[in-house]
């Protein structure tokens, strides 16, 4: 894996190119994630695929730089980051508040996705993912960003391990059974976006969009999946804790051209908790609409 800054036209973003064969594959991580979410599930695919994954607007090691991290400014550098880093069009895996970005992209701008690979997408009535802090209070604090961050900040920077621990036992359903050293990857990750000072303004700024884009599950259903063109795979983790599994089933009543698969025992993370199953999947999806496309 390597790392590397572009300059896009909106500014600086961060990403990791894992390598790989093939067509492009770009990895669009949730929110408070970072291309280190997909460290796991990215050598699953190299074989297939050229993976990248970049970071999005405010998070992981892509600064503000005086944007805002609202889903349309993400929507716009994902679609910048694959005509100009990764080619297009691209094969999308978006998890959570990424999966929300990634139907958006496909339904305004579809040159640009060829497939979408949606993980546990954050539509609807989503929970905080935040360590020890409720929806309500979540919510109130992102109606105030610039408020709150610092504080938000400051809170995380005087528990770091302890913040990442807690919030990763609401993404992944055992913990315990989750890989130690990427645990110790995102905690060191965390602790050097706590020495920049707008480290939170985004991830607030992000909530606050991604609920008045994506929190009426009727509305998005009716305005972007209904609009999505491209083979879509929906992956939800039957334990999910974030996102109820609801989106995943009207979005199946309203595109049995979808494929959706639900995993037992699997949290709101499955590329985290499962890598290698979540791998398969997509890789024998993709390997079935081939063959269907393949005249006989």
């Amino acid at each position: 894996m390597l790392t590397a800054v572009v300059d896009l036209e909106e500014g600086p973003v961060h990403y990791a190119d894992y390598g790989g064969e093939g067509e492009p594959l770009v990895v669009v991580h949730g929110i408070g994630g970072s291309y280190v979410n997909c460290s796991r599930l990215a050598p699953e695919l190299t074989d297939r695929f050229h993976v990248y994954a970049p970071d999005l607007i405010g998070f992981g090691l892509t600064p503000l730089a005086g944007r805002d991290a609202s889903m349309a400014s993400n929507q716009v550098m994902i679609g910048d980051f694959i005509a100009h880093v990764s080619g297009g069009p691209a094969t999308v895996v978006g998890h959570s508040m990424g999966g929300v970005l990634a139907m958006l992209l496909a339904a305004g701008d579809p040159p640009a996705v060829s497939r979408l690979v949606l993980l546990s997408p954050s539509v609807g009535p989503i929970r905080s993912p935040v360590a020890r802090a409720s929806t309500s209070f979540l919510n109130m604090m992102a109606r105030h960003p610039r408020v709150f961050a610092p504080l938000l900040r400051a809170s995380v920077r005087q528990d770091t391990k302890g913040s990442v621990h807690a919030t990763l036992r609401k993404y992944v359903r055992d913990l315990e059974d989750y890989d130690p050293f990427l645990v110790e990857a995102h905690v060191d990750l965390e602790r050097e976006r706590c020495r920049t000072a707008g480290a939170y303004l985004g991830y607030l700024q992000a909530w606050r969009s991604m609920l008045e884009e994506a929190g009426d599950i009727e509305e998005f259903l009716k305005v972007v999946v209904n609009h999505v063109e491209v083979p879509t795979l929906l992956i939800q983790g039957a334990e999910d804790l974030i996102v109820p599994v609801g989106f995943a089933r009207q979005a199946h009543g309203l595109r049995p051209d979808w494929s959706v698969v639900e995993l037992p025992t699997v949290g709101h993370a499955p590329h985290m908790e499962r890598p290698e199953r979540t791998a398969e999947l997509i890789l024998e999806w993709v390997s079935r609409l081939e063959s269907a496309a393949t005249p006989r």
